[in-house]
């Protein structure tokens, strides 16, 4: 993750620290909130940060924030946090609330927005809180495992941040599992109890992406046999995991802000919109912050989904969490495969898994480990287990050399073996192997299997 003070108005994000080798170093973390301050009335320049799901503003004394002007109610108003936003309710106070010189029971508030009550005048500002962390003593987090001080690290930012009703960005390579850490964060957070609905902005499907995102009416599009329901409303009430946000059309980034400003979805075809109340995660490449800065990428948007920003670390930048992370992948791949024992990893295959590069990242280790628990012993993994697709040649290359045999006839035998697990089904065969049906025919083919 980056580290350095940013620009307070130009990214908002949170900032970890390279690898270092002293595990008790802090560092900074910088979050975007809000804040409320008094522009004229008896309490002149008083301010409170909203932190919490709500804050109460009243003269009470049990108030989150005490104001003692006496044309305010003892309970005047309350600020909750609702949509990755904020929405400020009158309790029906003697003299009432006031947005921008407009009174209000409710309504949702934007930086820069004033409210009066009774005769104060109060601004809410964006406020960016600058915190300092001490890496995760915890080698876990939700379903995420690394002992490195990068995976510590980030893990100490989930803990202040998954529990608020903060948007989060997650930019990483793929592979990272970032659908995985946003079901996490979803599990640790105050809507747990409600739904968890994700949609990959990349992915081709029969309905348009305006439809998935959210919904449609029957008869809205050739094909729409049925009213149906996009990820916003099947997310309700919970949260909302958008992956390869960046593969949004422009016109559908407008329209995503326009849902994030309104609370709000209108259905393709339909007339009536749909109230929504969702805690929103994005993911992306890195590359977003450079198309916010080209244009191609909305930047109000961009500012709106990026209240936290977390960079999620490559595998190949923090080997040392390969041990854990692939024994951890065993268990879990053992009840895929209805083995009742974890087959044991040896020291040779834990070589090459290190000095492997992993351009897929995690979902390439899983391939490598599910496809060697399907042809192997399946009581130990041994290197020539490993060299059962395409993107492992690097590993095949060293494992062949350290068992005095050729890539061609591992290859070969990882074949006949994975054909033989799935029963001659080559469709099977070929998604356990991670290529494609026709690569699958190509090297029966070289290898006169029939």
């Amino acid at each position: 993750m980056n580290i350095g003070r940013q620009n307070p108005m130009a990214e908002p994000s949170t900032q970890t620290p390279p690898l270092r080798n002293r595990q008790t170093e802090p560092f900074t973390v910088v979050v975007r909130k809000a804040k409320l301050k008094v522009l004229s009335g008896p309490d002149d320049d008083k301010e409170v940060i909203i932190d919490g799901p709500e804050t109460s503003i009243g003269t009470a004394r049990s108030n989150t924030f005490v104001l003692s002007d006496a044309t305010i109610s003892r309970h005047h108003a309350v600020i909750q946090e609702s949509a990755g936003g904020y929405l400020i309710r009158d309790l029906e106070s003697t003299n009432g609330t006031e947005l921008n010189n407009l009174p209000v029971r409710e309504a949702y508030l934007e930086f820069g927005t004033t409210l009066t009550l009774g005769e104060t005048l109060l601004k809410f500002v964006p406020f960016e809180e600058t915190l300092e962390i001490f890496p995760s003593a915890d080698s876990r987090w939700g379903s995420i495992y690394g002992q490195s001080v990068q995976m510590r690290s980030l893990f100490a930012v989930l803990d202040k941040v998954a529990g608020t009703g903060a948007a989060i960005i997650l930019q990483g390579e793929t592979g990272t599992e970032k659908a995985r850490l946003a079901e996490s964060i979803h599990h640790k957070s105050r809507r747990k109890d409600q739904p968890f609905a994700l949609l990959d902005c990349s992915a081709a499907t029969d309905n348009p992406m305006e439809s998935e995102l959210f919904g449609h009416k029957k008869g809205a599009f050739t094909g729409a046999a049925g009213d149906r329901k996009g990820v916003f409303e099947n997310g309700n009430n919970g949260t909302v995991f958008l992956d390869e946000i960046s593969e949004l059309a422009p016109g559908l980034q407008l329209k995503l802000l326009h849902v994030l400003e309104n609370r709000e979805v209108q259905p393709v075809g339909e007339n009536r919109t749909v109230p929504i109340n969702v805690r929103l995660i994005t993911a992306a490449d890195k590359s977003l912050p450079q198309a916010v800065k080209q244009g191609r990428f909305c930047k109000d948007l961009f500012y709106r989904l990026s209240a936290v920003k977390l960079d999620i670390p490559p595998l190949r930048d923090r080997r040392e969490d390969l041990p854990l992370i692939a024994g951890q992948m065993v268990k879990e791949l053992c009840r895929e495969h209805n083995l009742e024992k974890p087959p044991q990893i040896s020291r040779k295959t834990f070589e090459i898994l290190q000095s492997h590069n992993w351009p897929g990242n995690m979902r390439e280790l899983r391939n490598v480990l599910s496809r060697a628990m399907v042809t192997g012993t399946r009581t130990s993994i041994a290197p020539g287990d490993l060299l059962l697709g395409v993107s492992a040649e690097t590993a095949a290359t060293t494992a062949a050399a350290s068992e005095n045999l050729s890539f061609r006839k591992i290859e070969k035998a990882a074949i006949q073996k994975t054909l033989e697990h799935h029963r001659g089904n080559k469709t099977k065969a070929a998604g356990t192997l991670d290529i494609t049906a026709a690569a699958l025919s190509k090297k029966l083919k070289k290898h006169n299997i029939r």
